[in-house]
């Protein structure tokens, strides 16, 4: 018997962009890998949940910025470099619907699958090594 070594799985997914005549204005090709983009995906998550804090607790005056900002980079982590910049003239920097109209996409995809990578490869190692109890209980697989 062979060893087998795999790559990891390409969630690929289509976004339609339909404008205010309900008419399919552009299309988008989402293509992410959640293995490797978990460490990202993960970082802009916390960048959201501290701005959305920042604005419940009203410490900033730009607390809406920063919560935009955050939103961005989550968007880059998902959609890509390019896909994000059609994503803001399609809504034309009106964060807000933008955020309402996607947040869905990837709280109900991306997050899922980011976080069924993740579990997957601490499954793997803890399949490849003998770890104890202890170890087993602290990777959360017990």
């Amino acid at each position: 018997m062979a060893y087998q070594a795999r790559r990891s799985s390409v969630l690929t997914e289509d976004i339609e962009l339909i404008n205010k005549d309900n008419d399919v204005e552009k299309v988008l090709h989402i293509e992410f890998n959640a293995d490797r983009m978990a460490r990202e995906f993960n970082t802009a998550r916390n960048g959201i949940i501290r701005a959305q804090k920042e604005v419940n607790e009203g410490k900033t005056a730009d607390a809406y910025t920063a919560f935009g900002n955050a939103a961005i980079e989550m968007f880059k982590v998902v959609f890509g470099e390019e896909n994000t910049l059609a994503i803001l003239e399609f809504y034309e920097n009106n964060y807000v619907e933008m955020v309402s109209e996607l947040m869905p996409f990837i709280t109900d995809v991306a997050a899922p699958a980011v976080q069924q990578a993740v579990d997957a490869k601490k499954q793997q190692l803890a399949n490849n090594y003998k770890f104890s109890r202890k170890e087993r209980r602290r990777l959360g697989l017990w």
